[in-house]
């Protein structure tokens, strides 16, 4: 009894590795290859499907084939120094070859595509030789192929892992063995967070991942695996060590591979370039009086980008800067005579390098008050102080965050920052009597862009804002509105620098980015048919490596007497679809009431986790609702999330709380449902296999999101379940029904 005791402890303890290593090792592939090959940063779910699938089908196989610990190990080792060194390889700025959705420096239809496509090997050496089609056919291949070889080595890393963790479900009983899964992903995922949280790098990432694979090769007799695992983080480190560029300080936020560099050659001035995940995002700049007039020239058109403003305006006391990153902005407001600045930025290692090396020091003692927060999350927790002060003035810095909100959503981090809602919580700010909301953007050669902005800053304020250029830097153009609208001499313009752009902004026919439909670069003249059918791909592809590992793997008496249909558990491969939904669609939902900060999204992830172990406790005990009445309950609550209002709920006391209970809901009766089911499952590993497979199917419908909005992911997860519900009762007729078949063993006894 003492021996098997000690037995399953060990079991325990290995499966809870195993889940650990695994959880923490997706996030560190999602964020890192996002930092450094850019079309996983817009599209962040390829790298999650491919994680999913790596798992999915390791967990149905288990131990049904040889465990190839290297595999891991290796492939591990060889996307690690893909990513240390995607600029040197030309791979950060892939073009993702799709006309309607739009990203920095990668859309297709961009007319700078081909100045860029030079300093490409061998797709340089094509511009001007071949015809355009060819050339953006190309590129478009070349993009696939890249993202294929990364997303196929993906998912073979996860592999082994998925079957291990396989191996052990199958010797457990299986609430109790998902219990400790789950616990172990809990774990893992709070571990990467708080890496995250203190500025750790992939250095430090990529440690507790070859220290736990060396563990399992060790373990399991895989001595080659275990030497690699010890040789490679150090050599690892070293090597990711020469990528960085001479004089780049790097610094990893929450959000961003920060890179600074000294100096801003193009301007031959003095400050600072910030990059970050490799783009061009911000410079610091002395722009003050003495350092224009010493530029000759060179810094006119700068300043006069960010002190049109003031000059339209004249003196304002209370300035609010959104977006205020190093501190230009605020600088502006400073140098303007503004006596009370406040500055809101999502990433506190950017408002730390402002407050360290900008030239003007905006953050120092005595000046400007910085906020460390999402924009939205602020504009509603001022709104909902009576005693705050209003502003003369509310800045909305470049809020380009260049990334996806979570690994599993279509939304960028600034989405909610720039719809009609969150422009008229903003103008809630300003005086009544003259205030403005003054917002630029960098435009470009996007003109959807501007109109669509123009139209959500008009359908927030009720009337059409005044849309300028001022110079040509960042090819910005600043849309102003509220109520000191009406004051502005429109005839002064031209002494200012600026050029009204209304008439060019303020026509066509695009209807303005709302919280349900917050997808600001989606490009109205466009279908996302290239995305569509590289997720139906992504799907085929995944079906076949599924379809064709059940067909070898499947065990006739598994399938006979389980009503299962080649191995297949439809019921759970559904609920692991609309799981997914939920998920996502939580996610965005609480970003709108929290704000869209990595701490709301690590939150609601942890506290996912947290419900599913409490869901899994009160089945083990007997306390919770039947699989029917779970059923019935999680579609009401689906079809309650989509039309409660929950803006209404902010104002009142404990609202924020109330709103989160009902959020939480779907995610409660959704886990009550599959521990119910999954205590009753004759093969564990199979049937969580094909839950997490069926993520990829959930994680592609999210797309329909650009069509349906979000609000409606809720019904899709209802109709989504209602189907999971019938594939239950038709296997379970099945499995009633089938005889029992007898393998040859049985029958030669």
């Amino acid at each position: 009894m003492k021996e098997s005791s000690v037995a399953d402890s060990r079991l325990r303890l290995d499966l809870f590795a195993i889940s650990a290593l695994g959880l923490f090792l997706e996030l560190v592939l999602i964020r890192w290859l996002a930092s450094e090959v850019r079309v996983f940063a817009y599209f962040k779910n390829f790298a999650l499907f491919a994680a999913f699938i790596g798992l999915g089908l390791g967990l149905y196989v288990a131990d049904r084939r040889p465990i190839r610990w290297w595999w891991s190990t290796a492939l591990l080792a060889c996307v690690s120094l893909v990513a240390a060194f995607s600029e040197k390889l030309h791979l950060t700025n892939l073009f993702f070859p799709d006309p309607s959705l739009d990203t920095w420096r990668g859309s297709i239809v961009s007319p700078q595509l081909a100045d860029q496509l030079k300093s490409y090997p061998v797709l340089g050496s094509l511009v001007g030789t071949i015809p355009q089609w060819q050339l953006l056919l190309l590129v478009g291949l070349t993009s696939f192929g890249i993202i294929a070889l990364l997303f196929t080595a993906s998912a073979l890393i996860f592999y082994p892992i998925g079957q291990e963790t396989g191996r052990l479900f199958s010797q457990l009983r299986p609430l109790k063995a998902y219990s400790v899964n789950v616990f172990g992903a809990l774990v893992g995922s709070a571990a990467f967070t708080l890496l995250s949280f203190v500025g750790s790098g992939p250095q430090v990432w990529l440690l507790p991942c070859f220290l736990l694979l060396a563990y399992f090769a060790w373990t399991r007799g895989s001595k080659a695996s275990f030497v690699t695992c010890l040789i490679a983080w150090p050599l690892l480190v070293g090597v990711i060590q020469l990528s960085k560029l001479p004089g780049e300080r790097l610094v990893w936020s929450p959000y961003y591979r920060i890179s600074l560099t000294p100096g801003i050659p193009e301007l031959k001035s003095e400050g600072y370039t910030l990059r970050v995940n490799h783009d061009y995002f911000q410079r610091a700049i002395d722009l003050s009086a003495p350092a224009v007039a010493a530029s000759d020239g060179r810094l006119d058109d700068i300043a006069s980008y960010y002190n049109m403003p003031y000059k339209l305006l004249g003196r304002l006391d209370r300035v609010l800067v959104v977006g205020s990153g190093m501190g230009n902005d605020t600088s502006a407001a400073l140098r303007a005579g503004s006596r009370d600045v406040t500055s809101v930025d999502i990433d506190p290692s950017i408002l730390k390098l402002g407050t360290e090396l900008h030239p003007e020091h905006p953050y120092g003692p005595g000046r400007a008050h910085t906020v460390v927060n999402d924009a939205r999350a602020f504009f509603r927790r001022r709104a909902l102080d009576p005693t705050a002060p209003k502003f003369d003035l509310v800045v909305f810095g470049l809020l380009d965050s260049q990334t996806a909100l979570s690994s599993m959503s279509s939304v960028r981090l600034e989405f909610y920052v720039y719809t009609e809602q969150s422009m008229r919580e903003a103008l809630r700010l300003v005086d009544e009597d003259h205030g403005l909301v003054v917002m630029t953007f960098a435009v470009g050669w996007r003109t959807w862009v501007g109109q669509r902005l123009f139209r959500t800053l008009a359908n927030a304020a009720g009337y059409e804002p005044l849309a300028l250029r001022a110079g040509t830097y960042d090819s910005g153009v600043t849309y102003i509105a509220g109520p000191g609208l009406a004051k502005i001499d429109r005839s002064s313009l031209a002494g200012i620098g600026a050029v009204d752009a209304t008439a060019e902004y303020g026509t066509g026919n695009i209807a303005g980015a709302t919280d349900d439909w917050p997808f600001l670069y989606v490009n109205p003249y466009h279908y996302p048919w290239v995305y569509l059918c590289a997720l139906g791909l992504l799907l085929g592809v995944g079906s076949f490596l599924v379809r064709r590992s059940m067909m070898r793997t499947a065990v006739e008496d598994t399938v006979h007497r389980t009503g299962l249909v080649f191995g297949m558990d439809a019921h759970m491969f559904l609920m692991g679809a609309a799981f997914m939904l939920v998920e996502t669609s939580a996610i965005a939902r609480t970003s709108l009431l929290f704000g869209a900060t990595w701490v709301v999204n690590a939150a609601v992830i942890l506290a996912v986790m947290v419900m599913i172990l409490i869901a899994n406790a009160l089945v083990e005990a007997g306390k919770a609702p039947g699989i029917r009445n779970g059923y019935l309950m999680l579609i009401t609550v689906l079809v309650l999330v989509y039309f409660t209002p929950f803006d209404a709920f902010l104002p009142i006391p404990g609202g924020g709380v109330m709103a989160s209970l009902i959020l939480a809901l779907p995610v409660v009766f959704s886990s009550f449902v599959f521990a119910a089911a999954f205590k009753q499952t004759r093969s564990s590993h199979l049937a969580l296999g094909c839950n997490m497979l069926g993520v990829i199917l959930g994680g592609a419908l999210e797309a329909a999101s650009l069509a349906i909005g979000i609000r409606a992911l809720s019904l899709l997860a209802a109709g989504v379940y209602i189907v999971s519900a019938y594939a239950l009762w038709w296997q379970t007729r099945a499995a009633d029904d089938a005889p029992v078949v007898r393998s040859k063993a049985e029958a030669r006894a």
